[in-house]
């Protein structure tokens, strides 16, 4: 009868396919790990973006409302129910020079 007894070369090949199977195990998880951060980034980004959208179509609504407060024909109209008449050599304050000296910088 014939025993066939392994080399001991042959465990160290079994602990490098081991080691190898073991990185590549590793390697393949972080990779869908990565994968999934990087999704959830791009919907982050997306969710982002939209919302981007909405902030701009509120903000020029209220630029319109702005704007539309400053129509001449609404700020003549608020003139004469206040009683207000647009002079020609308008006399604004003075400006006191003691207080620009006074006042912090």
């Amino acid at each position: 009868m014939t025993f066939i007894h392994p080399d001991r070369q042959n465990i160290i090949l079994n602990v490098l396919l081991f080691g190898l199977i073991g990185l590549v195990t590793v390697s393949v998880i972080w990779l869908i790990l990565l994968y999934n951060k990087t999704v959830s980034l791009t919907h982050g980004a997306e969710a982002m973006r939209a919302s981007a959208g909405q902030i701009e179509s509120s903000n020029s609504e209220l630029k319109g409302q702005i704007f539309a407060l400053f129509d001449p024909d609404k700020v003549a109209t608020f003139a004469a129910a206040h009683g207000l008449v647009a002079s020609a050599h308008p006399d604004y304050s003075p400006i006191i020079s003691e207080w620009l000296a006074a006042s912090p910088r």
